[in-house]
């Protein structure tokens, strides 16, 4: 049953200690450097909302709705107070033009549960915070600070803030004790709101329900309704839908990234490249509706058992599909947010399971090994610009035993010839030599969009992990 909160406040409760503090603590002090130098001493961990530097994020550089500097912008806003000394990786990153999400591990490297914060910035004007912290972490005192000066008011769990150029309107959000529904950390929940009105302008509409460790969370603004999923530990992908005043859908749900991915000017424009391909109904030319031949061969003849299986470049998801069907346990990861909006429809469909990833090949986030991973060409587009990198993702992805499949463009193909990226033979081998063993590598085609007609010639890889 899912368990509802509008507009409430509560403090957490950890051991016998009386003294913790409440989600927010408003500091009236004229500077945040002066408090945070006094306070950093009584806590165990800080946790500082810095109003002015988030509300920058609202009037910051924009190219085109892209932030100029995204990863710098929300470090600075949202990560570089967390802990002090600071103390955090990033783990997850999107810049496209309807928002920037961000997300990262705070607190000692060495913490079984590392605590996580996530920050969305939903452009032009909204923010929100996330922090899920590991209750251990919580046994002496967490304090949280949000800066203010006088002029600013407190209503509960709403701050309205004078910051320069505006107003931030803060507003506290999370269930009773912090304490979730199939939740292992404690989480908080922050909703702040730029406004450059004189009068301080309106406040959003906030609602929050909790549905099996998710936070479903609606915040309404006068020109734009939000709906965004936060899931448990980060172990999985949240989800973003936004609509206009008028209910008009300006960014159907889709999936945030569990990985990082690029954030240059270039490698914005490399995915939205990618993600074009399937807008609309469209179906690109390497999707070809079926599962792969090269694939379903190996599982037909045993030679790729069910297991744990990645599916790297999933585009719409058939191959992801058909594993998942034959008793694997799948994740598949992509590029292109709209590919597995319409990969995890067709599963729905399908009646079968798979957990999507939205990351960069070059950039997975960290996952369990898994005993097979299946390639059907990122491998020989990735490897012209950063072979080595590929290499180390693969590794990463694999442990002692785990197979590789891969089907890379063969540089014998007859010129001229359309068709994807060639590798030559002694590339593949000096390639993977160092962590992989080759198994086999036979020359193969690609399947066609036409079943009749024959693909271009193709390399089919069949790697073994070795030990380290």
């Amino acid at each position: 049953m899912a368990e509802k909160w509008t507009n409430r406040v509560y403090a957490p409760r950890t051991s016998r200690l009386v003294w913790i503090l409440p989600i927010v603590l408003l500091l009236f002090a004229a500077t945040a450097g002066h408090t945070m130098g006094q306070e950093a001493t009584a806590a165990a961990y800080i946790r500082a909302l810095p109003p002015q530097e988030i509300a920058d994020l609202a009037t910051a550089d924009r190219t085109d709705g892209y932030l100029n500097d995204p990863m710098a912008a929300v470090r600075k806003a949202a990560f570089s107070r967390a802990v002090p000394p600071a103390s955090w990786k990033m783990i997850a990153f999107e810049e496209n033009r309807a928002f920037t999400y961000a997300a990262a591990v705070v607190g000692p490297p060495e913490s079984e549960m590392p605590s996580v914060r996530q920050v969305l910035f939903l452009k032009p004007a909204t923010f929100i915070v996330e922090d899920q912290i590991d209750p251990a972490q919580m046994k002496e005192s967490t304090l949280w600070i949000l800066k203010r000066d006088k002029s600013s008011k407190a209503e509960g769990h709403r701050t309205r803030l004078t910051v320069d150029g505006g107003t931030l309107h803060s507003h506290v959000l999370n269930p009773e004790k912090g304490r979730i529904q199939g939740s292992r950390r404690v989480r908080f929940l922050n909703v702040f709101h730029f406004s450059k009105d004189a009068d301080g302008g309106k406040s959003p509409d906030v609602e929050l329900e909790s549905v099996k460790g998710r936070l479903e969370l609606a915040v309404t603004t006068e020109d734009h309704a939000y709906h965004i999923s936060l899931p448990d530990d980060g172990t999985d992908a949240g989800t973003i839908a936004v609509a206009d005043a008028d209910g008009k859908i300006l960014l159907e749900r889709r999936v945030l990234p569990l990985g990082m991915l690029p954030s240059s000017a270039e490698g914005i424009r490399l995915v939205q490249r990618w993600d074009t391909a399937y807008h609309g109904d469209r179906r690109p030319g390497w999707d070809t509706g079926r599962p792969s031949s090269n694939l379903t061969k190996r599982v037909e003849d045993g030679t790729l058992k069910p297991g744990r299986a990645i599916v790297l470049g999933c585009g719409t998801g058939t191959n992801a599909i058909y594993l998942a069907k034959k008793g694997f346990d799948v994740t598949a990861l992509d590029l292109a947010p709209t590919a597995l909006v319409r990969a995890e429809k067709k599963a729905r469909e399908a009646g079968v399971r798979v957990r999507w990833v939205l990351a960069d090949v070059l950039a997975p986030p960290d996952l369990k090994p898994f005993d097979l991973i299946f390639d059907r060409g990122c491998y020989h587009g990735v490897r012209r610009h950063n072979a080595a990198g590929y290499v180390e993702s693969v590794r990463r992805l694999s442990q002692e035993g785990s197979l590789v499949l891969i089907l890379a463009g063969n540089a014998n193909q007859p010129l001229p010839h359309s068709g994807p990226p060639r590798v030559k033979e002694e590339d593949i081998r000096a390639d993977f030599a160092k962590r992989f063993d080759v198994r086999r590598l036979d020359e193969a085609r690609f399947d066609s969009t036409n079943p009749q007609t024959e693909g271009p010639w193709a390399w089919s890889i069949l790697l073994q992990r070795k030990a380290d």
